[in-house]
């Protein structure tokens, strides 16, 4: 089961996301940010040991640390992946768009104007977090140039965020 690094109620005290979106709803969307943007940053090993770390309740005091920055990170892409999808919905017959009596759904234009929104604030943690990581290689082992973690040996790019 994959450990998520913020929860709704998280998302919801940064964003305008309804009270009406369950957990199990939204939770797609937090996985699909952690799993693409947030692996493109920390590699593969290093998001691992920060899941197991924070599954096990075992984080340590620089662990605590990347995650106050990565969790509006997290909150930002997942938020801006839901603006840009929600009033889709999945059934038999496909996937249809929802509507009712006096609901106003956004235009793709304003969707996209939102979803960007978002994911501009996003990338702006994206900094912090390197800059976090950059400035105490030691406390974030994970984050060296020697080449000995699957991280620095990725075939995506190679080499660590210090080289």
């Amino acid at each position: 089961m994959e450990t998520l690094l913020i929860n709704i109620q998280d998302v919801r005290k940064l964003t305008n996301l309804s009270k009406n979106v369950t957990t199990q709803k939204y939770k797609q969307y937090i996985i699909s940010a952690q799993n693409i943007q947030l692996r493109d940053i920390l590699g593969v090993d290093c998001l691992s040991d920060l899941q197991a770390a924070k599954c096990s309740n075992t984080l340590d005091q620089y662990q605590a640390a990347l995650l106050d920055i990565i969790k509006p990170y997290l909150i930002n892409y997942s938020y801006a992946k839901y603006v840009y999808s929600s009033p889709l919905v999945s059934t038999e017959e496909g996937i249809v768009k929802l509507s009712g009596d006096n609901i106003l759904h956004l235009t793709d234009q304003e969707k996209k104007r939102e979803q960007y929104f978002y994911e501009s604030n996003a990338e702006s943690y994206h900094k912090q977090i390197i800059e976090l990581l950059e400035s105490d290689p030691v406390n974030y082992p994970c984050y060296h140039n020697s080449g000995k973690c699957g991280c620095c040996n990725s075939s995506s790019n190679g080499k660590s965020i210090f080289d």
